[in-house]
């Protein structure tokens, strides 16, 4: 009777937001929640005590920064749908689903609601670590989002009050509130407005989440940020590992014989800036060791595959299941650092990326038979191909789902049809044709990997696999706008 509270870590507007971190309760969960609690309150009490009570009661609201940091900004997941989804469209989905949570809210007997705004993100530890370019300054993108959301949410709370009778919306202005502590913070008590008081790594403590190898500030009080994130809900930086060839080889083939490197844009070597996050340092670097690992490693190398025999005409690479070898080392070097425990929950809260299957095709299936007769001593049928591929993949991800990963997200395999090698090849195309049959083959792999990651999903409890749709990307790209010698991302192999 005297109130409850539904607020969840992590939970945002938009009922997929959050995903990327398993169990949390968007603002729909939590209606369906209060829904329950209404009915209780009516069994305890008779109905028209209970719409009384909720027609008296205060309703907080504060929900929006999780949609923009844990869905529109995540690193890496996030950079796919920002290339189709523009800023405005994106806080129109925001307000458009909010307008109709709200009325639900006030349909259940709501009148009184305060709603805050979203702060300036752009300020949060892991945000300013995250983006290194801006300096001591916040993360002015970031920023701008919530400041035109905050705009549309302001009008919206106009547009209830005046058309839902009895309700008043209160407006709470958290932005203007956090920038003016942030910009008169010693005034406020405190001694510290840009650092995290929990903190691991990062200029401003940011780059990794709080937990036991952490280090503490004397007196968190006379910190603005207590932990690398500050109010409504942020989530700290989790740690990156990345498998794949060289679309995210960041440097691993650099120490190895290798025809096949990636050390020069636009390979792995970018990939970090391309998607909006910091890299994970390459496995095979010297640096690569103590608590820096904490935050992440990259595995990946150019020229490798799902299959083992994959790229051997390049020589040096590390194949998936190599990579994976590496990822069970740098495991127990963790559990050596922060012990079983606090290793076993980084990894199951750690994003985990796996790019892989365009060199099976293109530095395996469609190498001439004189070449690789030592290998494979005839190509198969292309289904056949297609079949081992996934077959290797499933105990590939399961195993790696073994060692702690839950959050994997699986690229498939754009348009090898369009890339230079494969154009160059097949030399009688118009000069704005891409190759039939390698496409073909693409989108043959690509609708089975898509049920392997549903078959994984619902197999594998407390997994969650994300298809990221790479060949739409590129080819939309490809079709859809006049850029003159359009091709995919190209390495010294052609690829």
């Amino acid at each position: 009777m005297q109130g409850v509270n539904y607020a969840s870590g992590g939970g945002g507007i938009l009922n997929h937001t959050g995903a990327i971190f398993g169990g949390r309760l968007n603002l729909d969960a939590q209606l369906d929640n209060f829904a329950n609690t209404k009915q209780d309150i009516i069994y305890s009490i008779g109905e028209e005590a209970a719409n009384e009570l909720l027609n008296k009661a205060l309703f907080t609201v504060n929900m929006g920064a999780n949609d923009f940091l844990d869905n529109y900004l995540t690193p890496v997941v996030s950079k796919l749908e920002q290339k189709l989804v523009s800023p405005d469209a994106f806080i129109g989905a925001m307000i458009s689903k909010y307008s109709i949570q709200l009325t639900r809210l006030y349909n259940m007997g709501a009148r009184k609601i305060v709603v805050a705004n979203v702060s300036p993100i752009g300020c949060i530890p892991f945000e300013r670590d995250a983006n290194p370019s801006a300096g001591d300054d916040c993360v002015e993108f970031p920023n701008q989002l919530a400041r035109s959301y905050n705009l549309r949410l302001k009008s919206l709370i106009t547009e209830l009050s005046n058309n839902l009778d009895g309700t008043k919306f209160v407006y709470a202005d958290a932005y203007n509130i956090v920038s003016e502590v942030l910009d008169n913070y010693q005034s406020y008590g405190f001694e510290n407005a840009n650092s995290a008081c929990c903190y691991v790594g990062g200029r401003f403590g940011g780059l990794i989440p709080c937990g036991p190898p952490s280090k503490y500030c004397s007196d968190r009080s006379k910190m603005l940020s207590n932990c690398n994130c500050i109010s409504n809900g942020q989530n700290p930086k989790i740690a990156t590992f990345v498998f794949g060839d060289s679309l995210v080889d960041v440097g691993n083939n650099n120490y190895l014989v290798s025809l096949s490197r990636a050390d020069y844009p636009p390979n792995g070597i970018d990939f970090a800036e391309e998607f909006g996050t910091i890299a994970s340092p390459p496995y095979l670097a010297p640096y690569a060791k103590g608590p820096l690992i904490l935050q992440g490693i990259n595995y990946a190398s150019a020229g490798s595959g799902i299959l083992n025999e994959t790229g051997q005409i390049y020589i040096g690479r590390i194949n998936f299941d190599a990579q994976l070898d590496n990822f069970a080392n740098t495991k127990n070097d963790m559990i050596s650092l922060i012990g079983a425990a606090a290793t076993d929950e980084l990894v199951n809260k750690a994003l985990f990326v796996v790019n892989f299957g365009s060199n099976d095709f293109i530095a395996n299936y469609f190498v001439p038979d004189y070449i690789k007769e030592f290998w494979q001593p005839k190509t198969p049928p292309p289904q056949d191909f297609i079949d081992s591929m996934i077959s290797k993949l499933r105990l590939q991800l399961t195993r790696l789902f073994n060692m702690g990963a839950r959050k994997i997200v699986v690229p498939n395999v754009g348009p090898i049809g369009c890339t230079p090698a494969e154009r160059e090849f097949n030399g009688k195309l118009k000069n704005s044709d891409c190759v039939a049959f390698p496409n073909q083959i693409a989108q043959s792999y690509n609708i089975q990997l898509k049920n392997l990651l549903t078959e994984l999903s619902n197999n594998l409890k407390g997994s969650i696999f994300l298809y990221a749709n790479a060949y739409r990307i590129f080819n939309d790209i490809v079709l859809k706008y006049q850029i003159q010698h359009v091709a995919l991302r190209v390495d010294v192999t052609g690829k």
